[in-house]
């Protein structure tokens, strides 16, 4: 139990550092997409404060896989540089002990994971969502100020006449980059309308005109209402996969922001297989964070075994590029499986891949294979002369 207890220690260190690095790296990551809506509020510390805390859950969604892999690589690897796995098999007790901490660390590790990418990271997603649109509807009426030109987060430009309680007067919106060739809208007036469903701002503006440059002349359309949609800069997604897009539902939510009851009834009530498929895909690609929990641990543990009679130095980067073979082969089985291409079992594959290496690297190791069939070798020619005698 001690030495259980104390292995366990071994494999918990590394994970965490190697978890607060991953962690910290993508949280700024995260910090930096949203910087637009912090220079619209001036950087407010309560606004950043929520915005690292609700980012925190989606981000160790990945990093907790891959912190377990790191971790149990380095706790594995100090043991067998400091030859106490030597003392241990010399004691008599197995390599296969090192099944029963990792398996420990795997598993209640992968228990946390279950509950953040079913319940975590969808409220990290929605509150920070929600705390976008938050920043957006305050601000957006504060700093829209009569009498001047507002930068509307790098995109437009806004002048305001008078304001008045909720309407606005003498309105003129231009992109804020290449006026000349782009189109102005001018209005009389207009007000500007919040929905909280879609999250969405819109600009009603009333008894105004639309001036477009086409072909070195310009054209002039007038109108009596607009509904001009206000909205932040956001990352190109033509060129995405669908499931990286907003996927629509009577809530308005997207895909990422729903809890596990919410993915099966729209999985069962979609109208279409496609829509069907982009539901099952956020669905199981969960799961299969969550296993790759033991997967990436048992790939890691006889990487981890330092070998005196056959020491290699590229084991570590051996794993960092499984890593990103992995993920390469994950990613383009969610993109296959979502165009109809392949089935479900195929999100599955890769860690068949994980867990098929690590089994097998590990008997290799403690069961010297290479001894093993030189002694085969060994018996057959000795049957063999046998043989030839009689």
């Amino acid at each position: 139990m001690i030495l259980f207890r104390y292995f366990i220690k071994e494999l918990i260190y590394p994970f965490l550092l190697t978890l607060g690095i991953i962690a910290a790296i993508l949280v700024m990551d995260q910090v930096y997409k949203f910087m637009p809506f912090m220079q619209l509020t001036g950087l407010k510390f309560g606004y950043l404060a929520e915005a690292l805390l609700y980012g925190l859950p989606p981000n160790l969604m990945i990093a907790t896989p891959v912190s377990i892999m790191v971790g149990v690589y380095f706790g594995v690897h100090r043991l067998s540089m400091d030859h106490e796995i030597v003392i241990m098999r010399a004691a008599g007790v197995s390599l296969a002990f090192l099944f029963r901490p990792v398996l420990v660390v795997a598993g209640g590790l992968a228990i946390w994971s279950g509950l953040n990418c079913f319940f975590l990271a969808p409220w990290g997603v929605t509150n920070l969502e929600a705390l976008q649109f938050q920043i957006l509807k305050t601000e957006t009426n504060i700093k829209l100020n009569p009498g001047k030109i507002n930068n509307f987060f790098g995109q437009k430009m806004i002048f305001i006449h008078h304001k008045q309680k909720d309407w606005l007067e003498g309105i003129v919106i231009a992109p804020w980059k290449k006026v000349d060739s782009a189109s102005l809208i001018e209005a009389k007036k207009g007000k500007i309308a919040f929905n909280e469903d879609s999250r969405k701002i819109t600009f009603l503006l009333y008894e105004g005109k639309i001036h477009r440059k086409e072909k070195g002349r310009i054209r002039v359309m007038e109108f009596s209402q607009l509904d001009y949609a206000l909205s932040p800069p956001k990352r190109d997604a033509a060129n995405l996969p669908k499931r990286f897009r907003e996927l629509e539902s009577k809530g308005g939510k997207k895909d990422m922001e729903m809890f596990p009851l919410e993915l099966m009834e729209q999985m069962n009530s979609a109208p279409t297989a496609s829509s069907r498929r982009e539901y099952s895909d956020e669905f199981h690609s969960r799961i299969v964070t969550v296993l790759s929990c033991f997967a990436f641990a048992l790939f890691a543990l006889p990487l981890g075994i330092f070998d005196p009679r056959n020491p290699k130095s590229a084991k570590f980067v051996s794993m960092l590029l499984f890593m990103v073979l992995y993920f390469s082969l994950f990613s383009q089985a969610r993109s296959l499986y979502v165009q109809g291409s392949i089935g479900v079992w195929a999100l599955y594959f890769p860690l068949f891949i994980a867990l098929g290496v690590g089994v097998a690297n590990f008997f290799k190791i403690n069961y010297d294979l290479a001894s093993l069939t030189e002694l085969w070798r060994l018996k057959h020619l000795q049957k063999k002369k046998k043989h030839e005698i009689h």
